[in-house]
């Protein structure tokens, strides 16, 4: 688990080549801050996951077309690498 967690400032960085393997594991981020760094597939999923569950999702990616993606479904984009998150 301290592969997949790490505790950056405010943020809990979910590592989306490892996944989110359980549903408990995704309730238990309810109303806590989560960044997820890219939005490609597993990205997009893990932010839509994550954000159905209440956790309080913000995400980035570097290409404009998969953040218009993550913005058609309402996840917050900030830009980390002039946030100092990256």
């Amino acid at each position: 688990m301290e592969d997949i967690l790490r505790f950056p400032a405010k943020f809990i960085q979910v590592d989306h080549t490892i996944g989110i393997k359980t549903d408990a594991f995704i309730k238990s981020l309810n109303g806590k801050p989560v960044a997820v760094f890219g939005l490609g597939l597993s990205g997009l999923s893990s932010a839509k996951a994550l954000k159905a569950s209440g956790a309080e999702v913000i995400a980035w990616d570097d290409e404009e077309e998969k953040r218009a993606a993550a913005e058609r479904e309402g996840i917050t984009l900030l830009d980390f690498t002039v946030s100092g998150l990256s």
